[in-house]
């Protein structure tokens, strides 16, 4: 605890003269309390003002604190507003001593972990301190909780720094650690174990944990798993010589203790040994040993091989060693020899006959192939020829053992298909197809064995000539197209190509003719396959032809404006110089046509007004740019049709109309022009009006100044209430233009009537009747 003393330091009073007075020092300790006034003379009696510096405040007071001790220099000036004076004083704190304290009042920990009480005092002052522990911390304040002293305790102790002595509580919350496990028993106490090849080794591990927590194993046998039990088996063959790592994990979920073993497996010999003892072959066959370099230990082995064999183990045998031979080797490897017994069991064997053939056998289509068979037995045993596979229609002479065949001229055939079509359009199929080669088969026979022969005959191809049929052609006019279409049979189907002489085209076999090519035409066809060519000569006449008439017009596209009446001139020719009828299709109302001239006013009715605004008013206003620029146009097409007897020419025209707005027309107005009501009377104003362009009309009644204006309504019921002359306007507007009406009206005062009664004046008010159509 600390402890603060307020403390009344002198009042200095200071005279503040020209002349230099020695600094004045005062001494205090930490958390006096400190205050100076001062005091200053001033000649003319002006009001005094004192200002102190830090660590003083205004007033010139200054509570210290602990750890404030230090020496501190403090400047006073006095002012009259005009002029200043300073004084320095020296104040000396001198330290305190604090009482020592704790800093934390609760600590948790784990179990196992080490715990200083004095690292939870702090002394201010860092005096030199005391402490007084109780069990089951040391004298020094230290304690390590072992593996069951999880709960909470509290740590009472003392402290002294030679003049407070504090009384010091600290709770402590010891928190479960988990203990790992360990190892009661294993299968060696050794690291090295030593074990030889060819035996096993039985390990296993016995762990136990603190906290009776479940235990988990995994061993691992030159960083590889082996198993996942308590126990296992390893089994060391002959090539495991060496030295291996066995290790296990032994884990109770959070903790995990490793152990190791070196497993030095020790070399264990074997005698050298030959797996294949037994042989059967024919005669005539290699026999060859089968024998290992090294044994399964590696080591060189060394053979003694007796006659027939060579130093290789080889024994070519022949056709008089047929029977069962055993014969008896030796095998060393320098620790160890052995013996072994090779039975070979020599099989007898009956040759196969010689079969004799030509070494080229060939022939072209159409033509005959005959060749004779030859067989021998290197026995001396009788022999028997077999033919088992020709060419179709091949015979076998059998009392002859000769061969006899004629290929037809359809041996060699086109595969077909897209891929031979193009080739043979190519001409590069042909060289695909210049010769087939057919297998035979021959086979030949002794007392048990055949020989087999399986031979090709090639088969020449021979190309024959294609046969072109020409037909004449129909007769065809001047300008119309001549086709020539030949037909030619290919016995090979081989793809046929057509060339033509002049005037037809040489590959396409057409002709455009025209005007002047009247009369008849030889033309020469040839039909090609590649290799062979056929040609016949065609007759092609070309009758006159009638050339058909021709219109020419002054503009196809026409534009005029609704009410204008225009002129179209047309005109027929005919190149061939006849007679030439001229006539109009489709004509429009109130449209003329005669002796080629065409003319039409279109009436006001043809387009509908569909644009209001100020720009297509203004459009509408010009002739020309309403042709322009007038989006409202319909649009009408006239046919003309020229015929000569014989051929039709048929010219369209198209004429777009522009729309030209009309203005409101007044058919009928009631009352007329100039009349006279009486006041207080109703008046029914009436009129009718129509829109030629079918726009829809809008109306607006204006009965004066201060008046509401009427729209929408083509009658109006009015009451003057006041005498005098009275102006009614009426404007009726299609949107475009307008039509105007005025009634000028002299209302009269309403007859006077004896009775006086008090009339006042109603407001103004009027009917609103809504005329359809």
């Amino acid at each position: 605890m600390r402890h603060a003393i307020k403390v009344g330091i002198v009042l200095l009073f200071f005279l503040f003269v020209s002349s230099v007075v020695a600094l004045r020092t005062f001494t205090i300790e930490e958390t006096n309390f400190v205050k100076i006034s001062s005091k200053a003379v001033d000649v003319d009696r002006d009001v005094i003002t004192y200002n102190y510096s830090p660590p003083l405040n205004s007033k010139g007071e200054w509570q210290t604190d602990y750890d404030d001790a230090g020496e501190y220099l403090v400047n006073i000036t006095a002012s009259d507003q005009k002029n200043t004076s300073t004084e320095t004083v020296k104040i000396v704190v001198k330290n305190k001593n604090q009482a020592p304290f704790v800093n934390k009042q609760r600590v948790t920990i784990e179990e196992r972990q080490t715990i200083d009480l004095k690292e939870y005092v702090t002394d201010p002052d860092n005096n030199v301190l005391v402490y007084s522990f109780e069990k089951p911390f040391s004298d020094g304040g230290i304690w390590q909780p072992g593996y069951d002293d999880q709960g909470t305790y509290v740590a009472q102790f003392t402290v002294n720094d030679g003049e407070f002595t504090t009384k010091g509580r600290i709770e402590l919350e010891v928190v479960n650690k988990n203990q790992p496990p360990i190892v009661q028993g294993s299968f060696a106490r050794q690291s090295t174990v030593t074990v030889k090849e060819n035996a096993a080794l039985d390990f296993w591990i016995e762990g136990r944990d603190g906290d009776n927590d479940p235990l988990t194993y995994v061993w691992y046998f030159n960083g590889n798993i082996t198993t996942a039990e308590k126990k296992g088996s390893l089994f060391f063959d002959y090539t495991s010589a060496g030295t291996y790592v066995l290790a296990v994990n032994v884990s109770d979920g959070l903790h995990r203790i490793s152990k190791e073993w070196t497993i030095a497996v020790q070399n264990n010999n074997r005698v050298p040994r030959i797996n294949h003892t037994e042989f059967i072959v024919e005669e005539g066959e290699n026999v060859t040993l089968v024998l290992p370099v090294r044994d399964e230990d590696g080591e060189i082995i060394k053979y003694t091989l007796p006659k027939p064999f060579d130093e290789q183990g080889r024994w070519m045998t022949t056709y008089d060693d047929a029977g069962i031979h055993r014969i008896k080797i030796t095998a060393a490897d320098g620790q160890a020899t052995t013996k072994y017994d090779i039975i070979i069991t020599v099989l007898d064997v009956d040759r196969a006959p010689l079969l004799t053939l030509p070494e080229l056998l060939s022939v072209n289509e159409g033509e005959t192939l005959s060749f004779n068979i030859s067989s021998q037995d290197p026995d001396g045993d009788r022999v028997n020829i077999t033919v088992l596979s020709l060419p179709a229609g091949a015979q076998f002479d059998s009392r002859k053992n000769t061969v006899i065949w004629k290929p037809s001229l359809d041996e060699i055939k086109r595969r077909g298909g897209v891929v031979s079509t193009m080739l043979n359009a190519l001409r590069l199929e042909r060289f695909f197809l210049q010769e087939k080669e057919l297998p035979f088969s021959v086979r030949s026979c002794g007392k048990k064995e055949c020989t087999e022969h399986n031979g090709t005959i090639v088969v020449h191809n021979i190309n024959r000539l294609p046969n072109l049929q020409v037909l004449n052609p129909p007769a065809v006019h001047e300008g119309e197209v001549v086709a020539l279409e030949p037909v030619a049979i290919d016995p090979d189907e081989d793809v046929i190509h057509y060339y033509y002489t002049e005037p037809v085209d040489k590959r396409t076999g057409r002709w455009q003719t025209s005007n002047e090519d009247q009369g008849n035409h030889t033309v020469y066809v040839t039909a090609t396959d590649g290799q062979e060519s056929q040609t016949k000569p065609v007759t092609v006449m070309v009758l006159k032809n009638n050339n058909p008439p021709s219109i020419k017009v002054a503009d196809d596209d026409i534009t005029v404006n609704e009410g204008q009446q225009f002129l179209l001139r047309v005109e027929a020719n005919d190149d061939d110089g006849d007679a030439v009828q001229l006539t109009l299709n489709s004509s429009l109302p109130g449209a003329s046509f005669k002796e080629g001239q065409f003319t039409w006013q279109p009436t006001y009715t043809m387009v509908a007004n569909k644009s209001e605004g100020i720009i297509q008013d203004t459009v509408s206003s010009f002739s020309y740019l309403n042709k322009k620029l007038n989006d409202d146009e319909s649009v009408l097409w006239l046919s003309f049709t020229a015929s000569d007897g014989e051929a039709t020419t048929i010219h369209p025209v198209k004429v777009t109309v522009k729309n030209v707005n009309q203005a409101p027309v007044l058919l009928n107005v009631s009352p007329h022009y100039n009349f006279i009501a009486k006041a207080g009377e109703p008046v029914l104003f009436t009129v009718t009006a129509v829109d030629y362009d079918r726009d829809e009309l809008h109306y607006r009644w204006n009965f004066g100044a201060g008046q509401d204006v009427v729209v929408g309504t083509a009658r109006v019921e009015r009451t003057f209430v006041t005498p005098g002359r009275k102006v009614v306007a009426l404007s009726i507007s299609d949107g475009t233009a307008d039509a105007e009406y005025t009634w000028m009206v002299d209302v009269v005062p309403a007859p006077v009537v004896r009775t006086q009664v008090p009339v006042a004046l109603e407001p103004l008010t009027f009917r609103v009747y809504e005329v359809e159509g």
